[in-house]
């Protein structure tokens, strides 16, 4: 299969699509369902893609540190703007804090295995289990991430295995087959879970095209502001129009 979008390429299709998914979330009250369902499917692309490249981000950064501390302060700036286009009764917290958490469980699966040649593997996936399950518990009391702690798994499952990207695609899919399993098991809205968790598999295709390169425009920041910017822009559409 040739390989012919790099990095630009597909961080610019993920912008794009996450767009349209949020303006299907603020113009739900005014769109027929069949449109709602055809706008949030296209965004379902985004996430998958942002979770590769913030794995593969963390993967070849020089600071690790500043990384993580980038994501919070973004998360920050985005919060606020998050609340206002979502609107939920409860903490819910924006996309970079699910990022900045995956990259803890990163941090950990380095200093834990990977700098240990493995030795800390059984410590590693214990702590990382007990981790998880307190992000559900949390998520019971309505203390949630987007996304919440499948999004860290899928971007947890890029970075680990990084430099084998067959395999990494192949659990991604195992874990949307499993997410969409568990919805249609316990949802009541069928089309719902067929359209928003097993159209995030059209990822795949692009991420099998992606050759590797950072393209010739330094797009760094592109999406860190394109966040909280194009939220703000959604909440003054709304405002205008309700």
């Amino acid at each position: 299969m040739k390989k012919i979008l790099n990095r630009n390429h597909i961080k610019l299709i993920a912008l794009v699509t996450m767009l349209i998914d949020h303006i299907g979330l603020i113009l739900q009250p005014t769109l027929p369902y069949w449109a709602y369902l055809l706008l949030r499917t296209i965004g379902r692309i985004s996430f998958p893609l942002f979770a590769y490249f913030v794995s593969e981000g963390f993967y070849y950064t020089k600071s690790k540190g500043k990384y993580a501390l980038k994501l919070f302060i973004f998360g920050l700036i985005s919060q606020v703007p998050f609340y206002l286009v979502t609107k939920p009764n409860y903490i819910y917290l924006n996309i970079m804090f699910t990022f900045l958490i995956s990259i803890l469980f990163m941090w950990l699966f380095d200093k834990l295995f990977r700098e240990n040649n493995g030795i800390n593997k059984s410590l590693y996936v214990t702590i990382s289990i007990l981790l998880l399950f307190l992000i559900e518990m949390l998520s019971a009391i309505k203390i949630t991430t987007d996304y919440s702690s499948y999004g860290i798994l899928i971007t947890l499952m890029f970075y680990i295995f990084k430099n084998q990207k067959i395999k990494s695609l192949v659990w991604f899919a195992v874990l949307v087959i499993t997410n969409l399993s568990l919805g249609l098991l316990y949802s009541k809205t069928i089309e719902y879970e067929l359209f928003f968790v097993a159209f995030q598999l059209l990822a795949i295709p692009l991420l099998l095209i992606y050759n590797g390169k950072k393209g010739s425009i330094n797009f760094k920041y592109v999406f860190y502001w394109f966040y909280p910017l194009h939220l703000i822009m959604l909440y003054i559409i709304k405002i205008i129009i309700y």
